[in-house]
């Protein structure tokens, strides 16, 4: 099982090469990254490869390298994003980059193991909140992601999100036929005094809901009213 927390770590203009260990937050994946491309180039290529699909997909960016500002395997480096133009620190560009990449590399690196480089990537994932400065194309493609990988087979993902981007891009999805509807659950958690209910609402092959609660999405349709002029 892997996990992540709701906010990852804070990107770095340099990295010192330390001792890798799993970290919800992240911490760890720059490490990752530079043992990888130093010691593993086809590994390198391959994930280097799903990245910038998905960061030319999103909008968020063009290419990604790992900088050696050394020869060793403890010497510091960089993380290196184009986003346009030449390639930049990954310290100077838009926040989201680091926040999205840990996930990214979790769930995309089929050799993450440090004990066993036989591993193979771990079948279900708990991600929280992984639009956190994401824009709104970055958020709908990180679902089509995901729906990807479920729809390969034995991979799941549970996912925490405030997101209706990613919602009714999974929506879109399924109707592609990209993930079936009966793998796919919405649960929407419902506040009611000292209690939360939780509604398990599903889809039907055209990505309709099913099962939805009265008050799913109130909020949004008393706004939509007084956007309107209509007050409650």
């Amino acid at each position: 099982v892997f996990s992540t927390s709701p906010v990852r770590s804070r990107p770095k203009r340099t990295y010192d090469p330390t001792r890798e260990f799993d970290d919800p937050e992240g911490s760890d994946v720059p490490m990752h990254l530079m043992r990888i491309e130093a010691t593993e180039k086809k590994n390198w290529e391959a994930l280097k490869i799903q990245l910038v699909e998905f960061g030319r997909d999103s909008g968020l960016f063009e290419n990604i390298d790992v900088k050696n500002l050394g020869r060793s395997l403890g010497a510091p480096f960089q993380l290196q994003v184009k986003v346009r133009g030449p390639k930049t620190n990954i310290n100077d560009v838009g926040y989201g980059i680091s926040q999205i990449l840990p996930i990214l590399v979790q769930i995309l690196n089929p050799l993450l193991s440090k004990s066993d480089q036989h591993t193979i990537p771990s079948s279900f994932s708990l991600l929280q909140q992984p639009e956190v400065h994401l824009h709104p194309r970055a958020q709908a493609e990180f679902s089509s992601l995901l729906a990807k990988l479920a729809g390969k087979g034995n991979r799941s993902f549970i996912v925490e999100t405030h997101s209706d981007y990613m919602i009714d891009r999974a929506r879109i999805e399924i109707r592609k036929g990209t993930v079936r509807p009966e793998d796919v659950s919405l649960i929407y958690f419902e506040p009611k005094g000292n209690i939360v209910r939780a509604h398990n609402i599903g889809f039907d092959k055209m990505a309709n809901m099913m099962g939805v609660p009265p008050h799913y999405r109130n909020f949004f349709l008393k706004e939509s009213k007084r956007l309107m002029g209509f007050e409650d």
